[in-house]
This record gives structure tokens, sequence and C-alpha cells, in this order.
């Protein structure tokens, strides 16, 4: 019985050992496994020291469609121990969206603050401010020296330790300096706000933010000729501003220097492209300034770029633009409603009008709207025909 009993499954215990069937079992892990995995070594090799390592596991899920939680909490401990500030953002951000825990907007109001990020460090703040009142009692008028407080704290060493010269730099005066001289150029009072962006500038002369908007308010009250120097004082600090390019643009144009003027134009398409491959580089901030140097050149087809990269950010983000993000996306749409009706795409364009009221308040959007509206003849705009 036990020899026959062998011989009646030895055909089954054979089909058991066979080669696995391709179709119902991959070599290649689901996305949960594969995630689960790269925590578990990741994990490990932080708590080793090995953080370099553990960020090359984590970034790919970190970044991806299907980031859990606990990969970006742990995604923000990696990179705050690299002082990696864009990775730090990105992810205290994307957990900001899922969820409302107190360290994952102090963790986005630190790297808010670190890149100057001030819509998302004010909404970082407020939100502190609304849901844990009593851990973060700051009174309105005082936010911006409370925030230099809490971030300066721990990163304060380490900027005068690489920069011995900057001992005896007061920041928090620094900070609130550029606070005022923004409040000054809101209000037109370019010669005021020249007067403390160049006195920032001397000071600490990494502070490239202050230098974009020095170019700004010289070329507000000078003019664009008398305000040369203080563009490229701006690009030698940061190449890749997309800011002083577009003011560069501009002076090229003025001065009918039209070869350079191409060639900043080409520059600013390929920053362009450059930053939307890191997820947290890119702003509608800076898709608004692009928009704007390819409107003033009637580049159609660049703006309707433009439009469709903005469109893309705004999936990304995935929640109800606020702020400078919301007025900078409905220029954007504005803009690009512009070069459909130059077009004579005037159906299109209308629709891109109406698209963009729901985000921006300029008047010319409507004005815009109602002279489409008129016979062909009628129109005041240059889509007339």
């Amino acid at each position: 019985m036990p020899f026959t009993l062998f011989v009646c499954q030895a055909p089954l215990y054979c089909r058991m050992k066979k080669k696995p069937n391709k179709r119902r079992t991959s070599s290649t892990p689901s996305p949960y496994w594969a995630a689960k995995q790269a925590f578990d070594d990741a994990l490990r090799l932080q708590h080793k020291g090995h953080s370099r390592d553990a960020w090359k596991i984590l970034k790919p899920h970190a970044e991806g469609d299907q980031s859990s939680v606990p990969i970006l909490e742990l995604y923000i401990d990696v990179c705050d121990s690299l002082k990696d500030s864009p990775g730090v953002f990105f992810a205290a951000e994307r957990l900001t969206r899922q969820r409302e825990e107190m360290l994952d907007f102090v963790a986005l109001l630190k790297a808010s603050f670190e890149l100057h990020l001030p819509a998302h460090l004010h909404h970082a703040l407020t939100t502190l401010r609304k849901n844990w009142p009593g851990k973060f009692p700051i009174p309105e008028e005082e936010s911006l020296r409370e925030i230099g407080q809490l971030w300066m704290q721990e990163a304060l060493p380490d900027i005068q330790k690489r920069f011995p010269e900057l001992q005896d730099v007061d920041f928090m005066e620094l900070m609130l300096l550029h606070e005022k001289s923004m409040q000054d150029i809101g209000s037109q009072r370019f010669e005021h706000a020249t007067e403390m962006l160049s006195k920032i500038v001397r000071r600490f002369p990494y502070f490239t933010l202050a230098y974009n908007n020095l170019a700004l308010a010289r070329v507000q009250s000078l003019g664009f000729a008398k305000a040369a120097e203080a563009i490229d004082a701006a690009l030698e600090h940061d190449p890749e501003s997309l800011f002083a390019l577009s003011l560069k643009a501009r002076q090229f144009e003025i001065s009918d220097q039209k070869e350079e003027m191409e060639q900043t134009l080409k520059m600013i398409g390929e920053i362009v492209r450059k930053k939307e491959m890191i997820p947290t580089e890119l702003t509608f901030g800076q898709l608004a300034t692009a928009a704007e140097a390819f409107a003033s050149q009637d580049r159609r087809d660049e703006i309707q770029w433009i439009y469709e990269k903005a469109l893309d950010l705004k999936r990304h983000v995935d929640e109800e633009l606020a702020g400078e993000d919301r007025d900078n996306f409905g220029l954007i749409v504005h803009l690009s409603a512009v070069a459909l009706a130059k077009q004579g795409k005037t159906s299109e364009a209308e629709k891109r009008w109406n698209e963009a009221r729901r985000y921006s308040t300029i008047d010319i959007i409507g004005n815009n709207l109602s002279d489409l509206k008129k016979a062909a003849g009628m129109r005041n705009g240059p889509w007339k025909q």
C-alpha cells in the first residue's frame, strides 16, 4: 500500500515542482511590497547612520504617485539629517495634504523658511496657529521674527561656521528689512525699497532673493537702461533666476539686441524644462514669470507650453489654489487666452478667459471677454478679425 500511494502521488509531486507559471507569478514585486521592502531597508540604513544610502532607496517611493505616510515620515528624517531642505519640503507638503499633524507643519515651516517660500511658510504657520493655538501663540505682527527664531536656533551655528564673515550679521534684522522693502515695492516707493535692498545685499551677499527685488526696484524707478548693473548682479548670484532672466530679455529688447534676447528666452525655456524634473523646484510663480517673458515677445507656442506645465503642476498640487499660487495660475491662463485670441481661435480663447476668471480678478479679463462678444469689425483688441 505505501508503494501504491507513492506511485499515485508522484505525478502530483512532479506538477508541484514544475517551473511556476509566469502569468500567475511575476518576479516583479507589487508596488506595495516594493515600498515596504524599501522602507525596511532604508530604516535599517538610517539607524546605522547611512543616511545617503537610505535617501537613494526612499527617493523614488517618496516622489512616486503612491507614496505612503510611513515612507514620507522616514524621508523627512533622512532628508533632515542630510540637510536636504527641498526633500524635507516636498515630503512635508505631501504629508500636510494627507493629514494634519503638528510635526508635519513644523517641518514644512522650517523648510519653507530656508527655501524662501513665503506662501508655504504662511500656510504652515497659519495652520499651526489655528490647530495648536497653545503651542504657537504668535502675534501676527511678530510672525517673521518668531519664524526666524524657530529656524535660526539650529541653522545659524552651521551658517556662521561655513561663512565666518557672517559672525556679526543680524539675520532677523535683514529679514525684517526685506519684508519692509517688499511692502515699499507694493506701494510703489521704489527709491526707499532700493535703499533698503542695497543695504541687505551689502551686509549679506548670499541673499539671492534680495538681488532679484533690487533689480525690480531699480527697473521701476530708473528704467531698464540704468538698471542693467542690478540685473547682472542678480544673475551673477543666481544664473537660473527666471525673474532676473525675464528682466534681462526685456532689457535686450529695448536696446534692440535681438540675438541676445533670443538666447535669453531660450535659456528661460531650458531652465523650466530642467526644473520640472525636480518636483519641489517648479512653482506657479516661476511659470508665470516665464509666461510673461514669452508673452512680451508674442511667443504663442511657448505660452501654451507654459500653460500645459501649469496644469500639470496644478494636478500635482491636488488642492484648491490660494494666495500667490492662485494669482499666478490665473495670470498664466489669461496670457494663454490672449495667445489663442491672437491666433484667431476666439472660441477657445473665450473658454480660457472664463477659466482665468475663476482664479484672477484683473479687469482686463472681463474687458477682453466683452470685446470678443462684439462683431469682428468692432473689436478693439489685436484679434479684431
